[in-house]
């Protein structure tokens, strides 16, 4: 008769449970060892996943207007995305590249966007210290990349 005991799968990232047969002929010193193993590697996958979870950074939802609209359809149709969101990401990771490689370029990219900052800088200094501090600081120097 084979005994059925629960592993966790390493198939899939989350961790589901399975069933596997227990080995034949365990001694129950055995038993122990391979239960205490199986229960740290569990307790290290969650761990792991928490780890992920909590470095991930989630943004509030945002609300585009007509420019904008107009603007983010273009791009995703232009690089023939399926999903604004796979668009959003690659922009935010190509302008971070672009910002690492070549700052000019990315300042004469940005430098719209730049002054519109830097007019409502003030104002945003007034009403959410936390919020234009991390406008400001660059990812190098940021309390996270350390």
């Amino acid at each position: 008769m084979t005994a059925l005991r629960l592993v966790s799968s390493s198939t899939t990232d989350q961790g589901i449970d399975r069933f596997n047969p227990a080995p034949v002929g365990e001694s129950k010193a055995e038993k122990v060892k391979r239960q205490a193993r199986e229960r740290k590697q569990k307790q290290r996958r969650k761990e792991a996943a928490q780890k992920v979870r909590a470095e991930a950074y989630h943004m509030p939802a945002m609300t585009f207007y007509g420019g904008t609209v107009q603007a983010m359809i273009d791009v995703v149709a232009a690089g023939g995305f399926e999903e604004s969101a796979e668009a959003m990401t690659l922009l935010a990771h190509g302008s971070a590249s672009l910002a690492r490689k070549d700052p000019a370029a990315f300042a004469e990219l940005f430098a719209p966007v730049l002054v519109a900052l830097s007019l409502m800088g003030a104002d945003l200094a007034k009403r959410d210290s936390h919020a234009f501090a991390k406008l400001i600081t660059p990812p190098s120097r940021s309390e996270d990349s350390k």
